[in-house]
């Protein structure tokens, strides 16, 4: 019962952590220090971004004007110079610009979080701690095989918990990459015929926001199913239904626990599916 018990509290300790990361900014994560240095480094390419810009708004009119006679059009020469504008506001201000898109899908995951319980506490069913307590459960199965049992349950539900944390920061680190290079990708918008890499980079961007929401819907989702692990109710007075009443609780316990993991790992890729990046 003390290793169950001490894995349930363990799960749930990195549950608390993995949502107290997924509800952080951008610019609050570990004191915002990362965040500086991210915005540091965007305002350093960002020289060399704008000639990259100028040259690719010089490709897309050597690409869109058939003649020269072609500029001589206002239409054309509008959409020219809106086109460059855009594209230099966005490298401009692409640190302040990006971190509002995130703003904007942090309040998706925290609106989603209002519907569910994703992160509850998890606690062992009373019908598993009366089996755990039955006096006849260890004259059918040695204290020892009981104890592996507990023992291999911790270490997977460790591994789940650890995996789940570490995908979270993973996020981070992908959020802090793009920001960072940010000035390089929008300076394809000047031109028409690149523009299709800066749109694509939006894309990739809003699908790794949007990746902490898909995480949170799993957590609510397992949170919905492990609150109703189907234990069948032993009669816990025979040795053998104490035995079946824990292994089974276990069994369920960790299966969900694998498949809450796998949807976390494949949030990246549903997340690029949604934003058709994938």
């Amino acid at each position: 019962m003390s290793i169950l018990e001490h894995a349930l509290k363990l799960f749930n300790s990195f549950m608390e952590k993995t949502w107290e990361l997924l509800s952080q900014g951008m610019d609050s994560f570990l004191g915002g220090k990362i965040w500086t240095l991210m915005c540091q480094i965007n305002e350093g390419l960002q020289a060399g971004s704008f000639a990259l810009l100028v040259l690719f708004t010089l490709i897309g009119i050597l690409k869109s004007a058939s003649a020269f006679s072609d500029m001589k059009r206002p239409e054309v020469v509008v959409k020219v110079f809106v086109r460059f504008i855009i594209a230099k506001g966005l490298i401009t201000y692409g640190a302040a610009f990006m971190l509002k898109v995130f703003e904007i899908l942090q309040a998706v995951l925290q609106e989603i979080n209002q519907y569910g319980t994703g992160f509850t506490h998890a606690k062992l069913p009373e019908i598993v701690n009366e089996a755990l307590e039955a006096p006849g459960l260890f004259e059918v199965v040695d204290k020892a095989i009981m104890g592996i049992v507990g023992l291999l349950s911790w270490i997977v539900i460790l591994i789940v918990a650890l995996t789940i944390l570490i995908t979270v920061y993973a996020r981070f680190f992908k959020l802090y990459m793009y920001t960072g290079l940010s000035p390089i990708l929008l300076s394809t918008l000047g031109g028409e015929p690149t523009q299709s890499i800066g749109i694509g980079f939006l894309k990739s961007y809003a699908a790794v926001c949007l990746e902490g929401s898909i995480i949170t819907i799993g957590c609510i989702i397992y949170a919905r199913i492990a609150e109703t692990v189907p234990v069948t109710t032993y009669d816990l007075d025979d040795s053998w239904g104490a035995v079946l009443t824990v292994l089974e609780y276990v069994v369920y316990f960790v299966l969900y626990a694998l498949v809450l993991v796998a949807s976390v790992k494949g949030a990246d890729r549903i997340a690029k599916e949604m934003m058709g990046t994938g």
